[in-house]
């Protein structure tokens, strides 16, 4: 992917050196269930794919191109596996150290800061100063943008930009900004791209992400913090969630690059949707999918309890007929002839029923009150 990229060509850096800070960048990720080196690659492989198949690197400098890819294969250096609130309730040295942003702002760190990995292996060492911080700078604006927390603001800008036309984006081929905002939205879409997949790859991610959300909801409940649904793994239907999460998250997602490529097109033909055309057909066939699970399991949920209220009224209703036959035996055994118990004594508190008279009618006890 770097070579089709032209990166080492660009950055005059040899592809041992390319394959040592790869090994040292999968050395920093955890075996976690999702944030992992796959999840890495996975991400890595989605920016490539649709920078090169869309061909906006028409429309990218290599330094613009040098820091979209790269950020995307620093995006979650070290990654502890849980959330920035967890960070931050559990009080760690992250959470401490930066207020906004901890777990982006530490994966920013590591790759773009003095001594972090683009300095340890002389990525950007025989540009121009003013190329290495131009590179640093685009890519500490675009790996800060994972933070779903800023999933609203970076995706109005872009699409608010796209209200106003033509107007406002006729220099956007050479207007870095428009381009570092398109980036950002970029790798937000790669980074949660899964459910544009084939299904069994669908699948497959959402397993290793909810396996992750619910390991941190379980230390929530034990240290006794309020669970976030999502992460609730007794109440969760993940076939529903992810319909809510495709429908309303990634799918908007993918229409706004959709957009902008669009937009591009019209300017510059060679600008191509096809690769984002084909991920929202498949976001679209994926959510009937599960939403199709999600009822499917719903119903079955739904007759289970009918059946068992079923069985609960059926064990009542026996329950009663023994009672009742209980009580017919006892009535045979009485020594009035009548049938007819004693009235209660003037003044007590059963003054009021004057008779009870138990019959039998086909075969089925029943008991009259009379006052």
């Amino acid at each position: 992917m770097v070579d089709d990229l032209g990166l080492p060509k660009f950055l005059d850096v040899p592809r041992a050196t390319w394959d040592a800070m790869f090994r040292k960048i999968e050395s920093l990720m955890h075996q976690n269930p999702y944030h992992n080196f796959t999840h890495i690659c996975d991400v890595s492989q989605a920016v490539y794919c649709i920078l090169t198949q869309s061909r906006i690197t028409e429309w990218l400098t290599p330094a613009e191109t040098t820091y979209s890819f790269l950020s995307a294969i620093c995006h979650d250096l070290d990654h502890p596996g849980n959330s920035n609130l967890l960070e931050r309730n559990m009080g760690t040295a992250l959470s401490k150290k930066f207020a906004d942003s901890p777990l982006e702002n530490h994966h920013r760190e590591l790759a773009c800061a003095t001594g972090g990995i683009l300095d340890e292996f002389g990525i950007l060492s025989k540009v121009p100063v003013d190329t290495q911080n131009f590179i640093k700078s685009g890519m500490s604006e675009v790996i800060l943008a994972t933070d779903m927390a800023k999933h609203a603001v970076k995706t109005g800008a872009l699409r608010t930009l796209l209200n106003r036309g033509k107007e406002a984006l006729e220099n956007a081929k050479s207007d870095s900004s428009i381009k570092c905002l398109f980036l950002q939205n970029l790798l937000k879409c790669a980074d949660i791209s899964n459910q544009g997949r084939a299904k069994p790859a669908a699948d497959f991610w959402n397993s290793c992400i909810y396996t992750e959300f619910y390991a941190e909801g379980d230390r929530d409940r034990r240290d006794g913090r309020p669970v976030n649904p999502l992460h609730n793994r007794d109440c969760n239907d993940i076939a529903k969630s992810s319909v809510g999460f495709g429908s309303f998250v990634v799918r908007p997602l993918f229409e706004l690059i959709h957009d902008f490529l669009k937009f591009a097109a019209s300017v510059d033909p060679v600008i191509r949707t096809d690769i984002i055309d084909h991920a929202i057909a498949l976001l679209k066939s994926n959510s009937e999918s599960y939403k199709a699970e999600a009822e499917a399991k719903a119903a079955a949920k739904s007759e289970e309890a009918g059946a068992q209220e079923a069985g609960a009224q059926e064990a009542g209703a026996e329950e009663g007929d023994a009672e009742e036959a209980n009580a017919e035996e006892a009535d045979e055994e009485e020594p009035h002839s009548d049938g007819e118990a004693t009235s209660a004594a003037p003044g007590s508190p059963d003054a009021a029923v004057t008779k009870l008279r138990r019959t039998s009618l086909g075969g089925q006890a029943v008991t009259d009150i009379e006052k």
